[in-house]
Parts: structure tokens; C-alpha cells; sequence
């Protein structure tokens, strides 16, 4: 959620545009009976030097209290980072949730040991602009009310004009307006098409990849980072091909092709030692005979059922595979010995993305199995008939065809936020199915996987 100032000015900020910067005393900090500032001199600031929309601010204390950084973002609305332990001396902070080219007031305040808090004189500052425009979406529909409470979204693009897969991508994090807050670009030729919000919420992972390697020079990782890449960790992954996903523990599940042409799921832990979970290749026999039948567009661990979602995109099919045993549990689409579809017309055809909802229903994008239009479906499950029964669907009548990748994931409230891969378009459906909100960038270019994020500062806490 946006960073909520600490309780002593709580009910006076939140919500609104809060008091005059510097307002209270005439050296700007608010009347105390006359004792001496903790913070004698106003704040510091500059751009980081990596990301234009983030600002450190310095600022020197003569007192061990607590004390946090204010700053307005580009509604004007009154934000703080996390409040700092009291300490004397130099203290730097990085300021999140700002726009690209954006104005702002920042002022430090501490909380005295009576709980008393004071504030700094504020000073002007701004963030610099993009240096690529093209990175900055249009907001196309936003309807507030309907969407879900998270107040961003993070993703990646492939900004290229010539072909898919060849980069350079960038991760990005926009609010709700569309405005770009956070970004970093992960190499000219490296793909990123996977960004997570790691799994203890302290840091985002994506991987920098060099599509289908085969342990080629360099070595594909996923990278670990927070926000202001105080903390950065390469995890080497040789023979990574694809995709990804992180477990709990830390661990990485990926598609390996160390026996190539062979195709392994295999998890590499945090020490670095890997097991097999999974053959693909020994599997599928010969329900398929091509080269890319075992080939994954994504990987999706489930944590209710310590199993792992392995999504096909040229064999038109999704297994999903026991993590303790390495048995196949169920697999559906188009591989022999699969459930039964419900209607017969409701099938995957170059799938992706296959997830399941908060009611235990299953979500894909996919194409129609006559490859000439896209879908998002959903299924109910029956399990003793084995039949997916489709109980919703959604694009019809909709002008729009990602050839790759592509997104639905059902949200707490009902919402289902939706993602077009090579459309360049992400949307956010309200629970009553209606647009409730669309981001679309000036050309089609490539998504990768897209998640609400509540609050920026976690994912600068780092490991």
C-alpha cells in the first residue's frame, strides 16, 4: 500500500494534501517549547544515478530519534519512507513511488522521546526524465472504484522494433495512473520475461537470460535486487532455457537442458547443488515427436500442493508435476491421455501462463485451438469425469492477438488482472467482468509477467 506516514502525523496527513511544508516554527520545524532541532539543516537531495525516478536524500541528525523522510508525489499527496532507528549523525534515504520529471517537496521529521514530532524546512526537488520515452504506457481506461487495492504493477517490456526475444528488456514498476516509478534495464541482449516479486517479499528476482543457451558464455542467472540496487545477487543457472519460478525457500525450479535435447525441471537450491525433479523427454515419449514438444513458456510452482505447473506452448499442453515424487499428476490439452474439454472447442492452442484461482478453477491464456483468435479461459475441474469445463471466457469481439505469452490472473477480490503479451497491452478487469483499468504502450511491444505490488519500500528491504 502507499507508504503511510508514522502515527503522530497520521491523522494529519493521510488523505489529503496535508500542512504547509515547513509550517509550525519560523526556522520550519513545529513549535517544541523552544528546545533544539534534531536535524539543524535542511535535507540534501539527488537523482540516483541509475534510476531517473528515485531521489536520494541525506540529511545529518545531532540527536539519536527516530526520523523518516515526507515528500509529495505527483497528486501532491503527503508520503514516507519507513522511519529510521534513532542514531546521530549522516542517515541517507531513497525516496519511491515518484514519477519520471516530477516536482516535490521532501522534509525529514523525528519523533522526540515525548512523541512529539518535528519537521525540517522543506526543499524543492525533482526527479529527472525517462531516458526512454517509450517506456512510459498510455493510461487508456481507469475506472478506481472496481480495481483492486494494490496501488502498482510490475512487469517488463521488450522495447524493439525489429523482432521478439533479442532485447533489451526493462523492469518496470507503474502506478495506477500508468506513471513509470521504478525501472532498471537488464542488458542489450539479455531477455527478461519473467519478474517476480520474490516470494519473501523483500526484493524483486527476474532472470537475465540469453534466450535458449545451452550454457553458452555467459552463463543465464536470476538476479535478485532491490529497488534502489543497494543489494544485488546473480544466481548462476547453466542450461537454464526458458522459464522460472522460486520456491519458498529460496531455491529455483527451471527448465534445464544440461541433457539437451533432453528437457529437465530440475531446482537449484541456495548453495548452489541441483536435483532432477522431472524428465520431460522420457514422459512424452512419443505422444510428441518434434523437437520443442517438451519446450515450457512458463513454470509456475503451487505452494498449496507442493507442485509444479509446466505450461508447453508447441505441444499444446500443461502437466503438472508432484515436487516430492516427480510423478505426473494430471495433464491437460492436447497430448494424448489428456482430460477431455467442456465444450470440445474450449481447448489451448499455444497456452500460457496457466494459474489457478483463489476457488481452485484454472485460468490460461491461450489461442483458439483453430489458432486465429485469443482467449482467456476458465475451468472448473472434474477431477472424476476428467473434464475441463469451461465457466468463463473473455475475448470475444476483442481487437487483439498476442502471438506470444499472455496473462489472466483471478484476484482476492474478483478482479482478474489480464496481460496481452506481443499486444503491449495490460488490463485490469472489475469483478463484474467490465474494463476497469488498461495500459498500452505506443507499439505492440513484448510483456513479460506482470503482479500487483502493495508497497515499494518492502521491496527494498533486501535479504
Amino acid at each position: 500500500m502507499w507508504n503511510l506516514l508514522p502515527p503522530p502525523v497520521l491523522a494529519l496527513l493521510v488523505g489529503c494534501a496535508g500542512p504547509t511544508p515547513g509550517d509550525g516554527g519560523p526556522d520550519g520545524w513545529a513549535e517544541d517549547g523552544g528546545a533544539d532541532p534534531a536535524v539543524a539543516e535542511a535535507p540534501t537531495w539527488s537523482v540516483h544515478p541509475e534510476i531517473v525516478t528515485v531521489l536520494e536524500v541525506t540529511w545529518t541528525q545531532q540527536e539519536a530519534v527516530q526520523a523518516w523522510v515526507e515528500f509529495q508525489d505527483a497528486d501532491g499527496n503527503w508520503l514516507a519512507s519507513p522511519p529510521q532507528a534513532g542514531t546521530a549523525g549522516r542517515h541517507t534515504e531513497v525516496l519511491l513511488g515518484l514519477t519520471a520529471d516530477q516536482p516535490t517537496q521532501i522534509r525529514v521529521a523525528v519523533t522526540r522521546d515525548d512523541g512529539s514530532t518535528e519537521r525540517s524546512e522543506a526543499v524543492a526537488a525533482r526527479t529527472d526524465p525517462l531516458p526512454d520515452p517509450r517506456l512510459q504506457p498510455l493510461l487508456t481506461a481507469w475506472e478506481p472504484e472496481a480495481l483492486d487495492d494494490a496501488p502498482y504493477v510490475l512487469g517488463s517490456i521488450e522495447i524493439n522494433d525489429t523482432d521478439y526475444y533479442w532485447g533489451p528488456f526493462t523492469v518496470f514498476i507503474v502506478d495506477r495512473q500508468g506513471r513509470i516509478v521504478w525501472y532498471h534495464q537488464t542488458g542489450d541482449d539479455d531477455w527478461t520475461l519473467f519478474p517476480r516479486v520474490a516470494r519473501n517479499g523483500s526484493h524483486v528476482l527476474y532472470e537475465r537470460g540469453k534466450l535458449l543457451a545451452f550454457g553458452s558464455d555467459p552463463v543465464p542467472t536470476v538476479q535478485r535486487r532491490t529497488l534502489d540496487g543497494r543489494q544485488v545477487e546473480d544466481i548462476a543457472l547453466d542450461h537454464l532455457g526458458f522459464t522460472y519460478d522460486e520456491l519458498p525457500d529460496g531455491s529455483i525450479i527451471f527448465d534445464d537442458y544440461a541433457t539437451r535435447p533432453d528437457l529437465l525441471l530440475s531446482e537449484q537450491a541456495p548453495d548452489g547443488s541441483r536435483r532432477t525433479l522431472w524428465d520431460c523427454t522420457a514422459w512424452i515419449g512419443d505422444r510428441c515427436g518434434g523437437t520443442w514438444c517438451c519446450a515450457p513458456n512458463a513454470i509456475i510452482y503451487r505452494p498449496e500442493s507442493d507442485s509444479i505447473l509446466w505450461s508447453m506452448w508447441d505441444s499444446d499442453a500443461v502437466v503438472e508435476v508432484d515436487r516430492g515424487t516427480g510423478q505426473v499428476l494430471r495433464h491437460w490439452g492436447m497430448l494424448d491421455g489428456a482430460w477431455d474439454f467442456d465444450p470440445p472447442d474450449a481447448g489451448f492452442d499455444k497456452q500460457h501462463w496457466p494459474n489457478f484461482t483463489p476457488a481452485g478453477t484454472l485460468l490460461v491464456s491461450t489461442h483458439t485451438i483453430d489458432g486465429t483468435a485469443h482467449r482467456f479461459r476458465e475451468y472448473a475441474l472434474d477431477e472424476d469425469a476428467e473434464v475441463l469445463r469451461q465457466v468463463w471466457s473473455t475475448g470475444e469481439g476483442v481487437d487483439l492477438f498476442p502471438i506470444h505469452h499472455g496473462e489472466a490472473v483471478r484476484l482476492p477480490g474478483g478482479q482478474t488482472l489480464l496481460n496481452y503479451g506481443t499486444e503491449g497491452v495490460i488490463r485490469e478487469l472489475g469483478a463484474d467482468g467490465s474494463l476497469a483499468w488498461e495500459l498500452a504502450w505506443e507499439q505492440p511491444w513484448m510483456l513479460g509477467h506482470t503482479s500487483l505490488v502493495d508497497d515499494l519500500y518492502a521491496l527494498n528491504t533486501g535479504w
